[in-house]
């Protein structure tokens, strides 16, 4: 299945000092490529989309901090997200509640219970050439719910082979992460 046309990159070329790594997998019953495919759609009516996920808002917040932009690399494990207790809502920035640069964004879907964020999106790259990950070359700095933030160690050690194979890749953009409940999540019909 083709999705919709992305930017593409080699992962080499991507700043990957500091890297969010996020095991994906089939989400809310819909592949994950048509995940992918909503969020690029997304993107075409927004300056961003938000990828719902479950972090210790606060420490990510402060992992952050003082950054221009961050990448997530998405490595598909095919393990399917259960759908049982989620729905689809749109968001929108609650007038009480300020966050620059977030306005009205697209579908996001993730589970009933409070305390999901979801990552500001600014744009969708698919990964060229040489799509292995080598994660034994960072120390994790944080891990919940199958997301990892890593940083590059200061002597990172030879690995040859991954079995970690990034094939797209989040560029996230300030505010980076945001809490889901401080938008009104309005159902989707």
């Amino acid at each position: 299945m083709s999705i919709v046309k992305l930017e593409t990159k080699k992962l080499s070329d991507l700043p990957l000092n500091e890297v969010i790594y996020s095991c994906v997998g089939d989400h809310a019953g819909d592949p994950f490529i048509k995940s992918l495919e909503k969020k690029a759609k997304d993107l075409k009516n927004n300056p961003y989309a938000l990828w719902a996920v479950r972090l210790p808002y606060e420490k990510m917040k402060a992992l952050c901090k003082g950054k221009k932009e961050i990448y997530v690399l998405l490595i598909n494990n095919g393990k399917p997200t259960s759908s049982e207790n989620n729905f689809s809502a749109h968001a929108t920035d609650d007038p009480a509640i300020t966050i620059p640069d977030v306005p009205k964004m697209g579908l996001v879907t993730c589970a009933k219970e409070k305390n999901y964020q979801a990552f500001v999106v600014a744009k969708i790259i698919r990964i060229v050439g040489d799509k292995q990950f080598f994660k034994k070359k960072y120390d994790r700095i944080l891990y919940c719910n199958g997301q990892e933030f890593l940083k590059l160690k200061s002597d990172p050690p030879e690995q040859k082979t991954s079995k970690y194979l990034a094939e797209y890749a989040l560029l996230l953009k300030p505010p980076f992460i945001v809490q889901l409940d401080d938008f009104r999540l309005i159902s989707k019909k």
